[in-house]
């Protein structure tokens, strides 16, 4: 992505275009936004990814993927949604294909919403190979996630 960004950038700023100084300025940010997390990366000797992702209901996102001492991996993922508030997920891959996945979210409309098209999702999980185990919706007070975290290792984060 950055190499792409550097040449558009080159290629921008050769050109005649009528909002050449605007494009560049964009440009620039997600340059600055990549090359910040390329230091953090090496600075704390893990992988630090910056996806620019825009999506209208989204206020933040944090994406971490961890891996405890027997070699397990989690994908952590922590949305704050406009409209129902925070929404934290936990998946879990076991054996190549087994899924467990953890819900919580502080809006019982959306734990209603989330309910409700459980079986579609099971449906969507099954139709591409992966079986889910375990899909459970804990309390607002994160229990089980404290627990798991202190076995945990950072493998990387990503900020959206």
């Amino acid at each position: 992505m950055k190499a792409t960004l550097l040449k558009a950038q080159d290629d921008i700023s050769n050109s005649n275009i009528p909002n050449k100084t605007e494009i560049l300025k964009q440009v620039d940010k997600l340059l600055l936004q990549i090359d910040y997390h390329q230091l953090i990366s090496h600075l704390s000797n893990a992988t630090s990814l910056y996806l620019p992702y825009s999506w209208d209901a989204l206020e933040d996102g944090k994406l971490s993927i961890k891996n405890n001492k027997d070699g397990r991996f989690f994908t952590d993922i922590e949305l704050t949604l406009k409209e129902y508030g925070t929404l934290k997920l936990r998946l879990g891959l076991f054996e190549k294909n087994q899924l467990n996945i953890n819900i919580t979210t502080e809006s019982p409309q959306l734990k209603e919403q989330l309910k409700e098209n459980l079986p579609e999702l099971k449906k969507q999980l099954f139709s591409v190979g992966i079986q889910p185990k375990d899909i459970r919706f804990l309390d607002d007070k994160m229990s089980g996630y404290d627990t798991l975290n202190a076995t945990l290792n950072v493998g990387f984060e990503a900020k959206a």
